[in-house]
């Protein structure tokens, strides 16, 4: 249950952060179109994919509650029982989303390469014409061009080993040269690879609809950024989109996660319209552009943090009107206190988790003990005159089970109980203590519970 509450710890911030950035991107995306800044945009747009990633964001955030000395002092999110039964729910919906959506993937990947058997390799024209078009671009992998029978339109994929597709309908030298510029320019931004990371956290995000229009735009504004830069090389901005309208005509490609120049009629007028309004504004000082961008990433990075610091202290609050409270842990009668030199040899020592965080200095326990295991914590420090204080819940609550800890001098001081069970033992002698759970009840019990040491 810890693993999946981590999961759900390292996913909730990272969707948290992504959309607030991708929020600050919207607006920001203003000024920029204003300005005519349709590549800062877009790497903007991208940066965010760093920030949807989950364990960044997690150890982030859990690097604040990191001692001096490197180690973890605790995690934020506490398992309880009503939040492990809502986990329980909640777990096998989004696992099932990503199951389809990957499943989905290797389909469409099955489907796609099944379609590319029937092909030939580009002619020595085609080749001769890629490298001039390279040399324009800056490109200097190597790349290979094939034409596939069951192809409507240029396509580029490949993210080792990169290939240009083109139907067998080869457009003419001049048309080429715009298609082979194109792939070129998203070959030398590794858009297709940046292509599929997208589809990737979307597929761990698919539960966030912000996620799915982050990835949408991802799609957009690699075209936008794309024909910019193409017009800028070819300088034949209404050629381009001549060619552009009329393979829209055509049949669009099953291009899935791809990256492919044509799209439908609409998403073409799109492009024609966002290139036409770029083209008639004049750009202003990159110093003042470079500023506002980073003022919007500051921002955001601010409204992430707040955000953390909200999201943890509500956790908390939902946790602590969940929590057993002191009054019911009064409740619980004295029980009486024995003690052991050694361990039975037929128990086997086991180490549990521990899950410490600074709630009233209370360090959690969510341990399944089998039957004749005896599962302990690791060593803490603890001083003479001081006390440890433990409560345990034991599921089944008829099964008799021992709690309590063992001395610096290797002894066994414990209790036995059913259910609830609670005891304050006190210390007569500084040093390292631990605190355990001993299972001889002939079954597997669950124990949940904290313990303070005062």
């Amino acid at each position: 249950m810890n693993g999946i509450i981590d999961l759900f710890f390292a996913l909730l911030f990272s969707s948290v952060a992504g959309s607030i950035f991708l929020l600050t991107w919207l607006l920001t995306r203003k000024t920029l179109d204003k300005w005519g800044y349709v590549q800062l945009s877009y790497r903007l747009l991208k940066l965010i994919l760093l920030i949807w990633v989950p364990p960044l964001c997690y150890m982030a955030v859990l690097g604040r509650l990191t001692d001096g000395d490197g180690s973890i002092k605790g995690t934020l999110l506490l398992p309880s029982p009503q939040i492990a039964h809502v986990l329980t729910l909640v777990f096998p919906v989004w696992a099932l989303g990503v199951a389809a959506g990957f499943l989905y993937y290797l389909f469409w990947n099955f489907s796609f390469y099944k379609r590319l058997r029937d092909y030939v390799e580009g002619s020595r024209d085609m080749v001769s014409l890629l490298n001039d078009c390279k040399k324009k671009v800056g490109v200097r992998r190597r790349i290979a061009v094939r034409q596939c029978y069951d192809q409507d339109a240029p396509m580029t994929y490949g993210v080792f080993r990169t290939i240009i597709l083109l139907p067998m309908d080869v457009p003419s030298k001049e048309e080429l040269e715009m298609v082979f510029i194109h792939e070129l320019i998203h070959v030398k931004r590794n858009d297709f690879l940046i292509k599929r990371l997208a589809f990737a956290v979307l597929l761990l995000q698919w539960m966030n609809p912000l996620a799915w229009r982050w990835f949408i735009l991802i799609e957009k504004w690699s075209e936008y950024s794309c024909d910019y830069e193409a017009c800028e090389i070819l300088g034949k901005q209404k050629e381009y989109f001549q060619m552009i309208l009329e393979m829209a005509m055509k049949e669009a490609p099953r291009k899935g996660i791809l990256i492919s120049l044509f799209e439908n009629k609409h998403q073409v007028l799109e492009r024609v319209e966002k290139m036409n309004s770029y083209r008639k504004i004049k750009k202003r000082g990159k110093i003042a552009i470079f500023l506002i961008a980073c003022m919007a990433m500051l921002a955001g990075s601010m409204t992430v943090l707040a955000a953390s610091d909200g999201i943890v202290r509500g956790y908390n609050i939902i946790w602590d009107a969940l929590a057993p409270k002191q009054e019911e842990i009064m409740q619980i009668p004295e029980y009486i206190e024995y003690v052991e030199t050694e361990v039975d040899p037929q128990i086997k020592i086991e180490i549990g988790e521990v899950s410490a965080v600074s709630i009233e200095g209370n360090s959690f326990i969510s341990w399944s003990v089998d039957n004749n295991v005896l599962k302990q914590t690791e060593s803490f420090p603890a001083s003479k005159g001081g006390s440890i204080e433990v409560y345990v819940s034991i599921s089944p609550a008829d099964k008799e089970v021992k709690v309590g800890i063992i001395t610096p001098e290797g002894m066994e001081r414990y209790i036995k109980g059913t259910g609830s069970i609670y005891h304050k033992f006190e210390l007569d002698v500084s040093g390292e203590y631990q605190v355990f759970v001993e299972n001889i009840s002939g079954t597997t019990v669950q124990a949940d519970g904290l313990y303070t040491v005062n």
